[in-house]
């Protein structure tokens, strides 16, 4: 009776697995004050333990490893994705339904095309508001209207994009009035003359989300079909003559496949830049009864442009087994990232809610390296334009919402809402972290910043 222990246990000298133990228990925000405690807590305070559990509550999904090149510890690859959890969004209106969006290599430049034969261009330059959270930008735009430039014909603009140096602006177009097989045809205007037409390719073949692509600065690659034999043609064409400048490499589809149209097209370079790799994802005109088929072939770069015909290899045939909803090159163009939906459970009234899952492939090998579990979406089409960049996916929905995935730990991410229709195009900045643009059926392109985080608000003082 009496007696006093003499406790020398206090806050300064717990152990540090004990002290992390606790940390794991707050929340983020209240983890991020502990910074400013002391120098010791700091440190614990961004223990990968804590981290890691932290992300496996934020996302409902428990990490296996860290994936993003830029991030060496789980507070950074907490921060990476939490940096989605608010955007500025910034609206310009279009004279029609927006169907594509991209910006050009150098970021100084974003495009729009809309089916109303038209598209836009804008400068983009950054307003300087001292202030993060409130990034804006000066979009300065330059209309083109085919009907306006004397074209004669009921055209719908389809994808833009830009020339490796920025400089060219490749427009394709469908004439409503000809055969779908005759009736695409690709512009090219120059943006550094005010976007003078420099050329005009008839006779093109693409389906509404081929992309027209790019070799090199001066020429671009569009595919040409025989819908009798099966037979379709992968070409180049110079930017500023209306010649064909040689042949790629062409393909039988098949007998049993009638060629209705590409469904998607890419062109980049591989291997030390000796070699061109195209890629073809085909759609048959029983589309909705059999799966697409990836077609992959290399080209060797070193070919004189005047030479009429190259020597591809034999062409390597992947038989998806899929509908490819939609699908692009990572910036690095080290993966091929396809979205896509199961073709044996798609009816053929109506896509519907449907599993949307993510391939991912070696645009070398044709090899694929991982498949991820996504969503659902409500689409109403059969393809749609992917975002993608080094870490994320972003698609849009049927409601308005365009959803951003995580390749790495396949979670998603965010929800951008604000469109009143279906959003048909998604393009990420090349040099402006976070920066998304959008264009959808509701005659708008949304710019989209994320804005600031929890590290924006927290002084880590030590």
């Amino acid at each position: 009776h009496g007696y006093v222990m003499n406790c020398s246990v206090s806050w300064e000298n717990l152990p540090a697995p004990i002290l992390i133990h606790v940390l794991s228990s707050l929340d983020p925000r209240s983890v991020l004050r502990v910074f400013r405690v002391c120098r010791r807590w700091s440190s614990l305070a961004q223990d990968n333990s804590v981290w890691r559990r932290l992300f496996a509550t934020r996302w409902k999904k428990r990490p296996e490893r860290l994936c993003s090149k830029r991030c060496a510890t789980w507070m950074e690859e907490y921060k990476r994705l939490e940096a989605f959890s608010s955007f500025n969004c910034q609206t310009v209106e279009v004279d029609g339904e927006g169907w594509f969006v991209t910006f050009s290599p150098d970021g100084k430049k974003m495009a729009s095309s809309t089916r109303a034969g038209s598209a836009f261009v804008w400068s983009i330059r950054t307003k300087s508001t001292g202030c993060k959270s409130s990034v804006d930008y000066d979009l300065e735009h330059l209309r083109l209207s085919l009907q306006e430039r004397g074209i004669s014909g009921n055209y719908e603009c389809y994808v833009c994009c830009f020339s490796p140096d920025s400089r060219y602006l490749l427009l394709t177009a469908v004439n409503a009035e000809l055969p779908v097989h005759v009736a695409g045809t690709a512009f090219v205007f120059d943006a550094n003359a005010g976007m003078k037409q420099v050329n005009i390719i008839d006779n093109l073949v693409f389906h509404l989300t081929s992309s027209m692509a790019w070799v090199n600065c001066n020429n671009f690659v569009g595919c040409q079909s025989d819908p009798l034999q099966q037979i379709i043609t992968v070409n180049a064409y110079s930017a500023t003559s209306a010649r064909k400048t040689k042949q790629l490499c062409s393909f039988d589809c098949g007998p049993s496949r009638v060629v209705q149209s590409v469904a998607h097209l890419r062109v980049y370079i591989v291997e030390g830049s000796r070699w061109y790799r195209v890629l073809v994802v085909v759609c048959s005109e029983q589309a909705k009864l059999s799966p697409h088929q990836l077609w992959g072939f290399k080209v060797p770069i070193n070919s004189s442009m005047c030479q009429r015909r190259v020597l591809a290899d034999s062409g390597v045939l992947v038989d998806l087994d899929c509908f490819v909803c939609g699908m692009d090159l990572t910036p690095s163009h080290d993966r091929l990232v396809m979205a896509c939906t199961s073709w044996s459970k798609i009816s053929n009234e109506s896509l519907g809610l449907r599993d949307v899952y993510v391939r991912i492939i070696d645009p070398l090998q044709l090899t694929c390296l991982q498949s991820l579990s996504c969503c659902q979406l409500v689409l109403r089409q059969w393809q749609l334009f992917v975002g993608v960049n080094e870490d994320y996916l972003s698609c849009g929905d049927e409601s308005g919402t365009v959803i951003v995935w995580d390749l790495c730990h396949a979670v998603k991410v965010c929800e951008l809402k604000g469109h009143e229709d279906f959003p048909n195009a998604v393009a990420w900045h090349p040099t402006i972290p976070g920066l998304v643009a959008t264009v959808s059926d509701d005659h708008s392109v949304r710019l989209w910043q994320t804005k600031g985080t929890l590290w924006d608000t927290a002084t880590t003082g030590y």
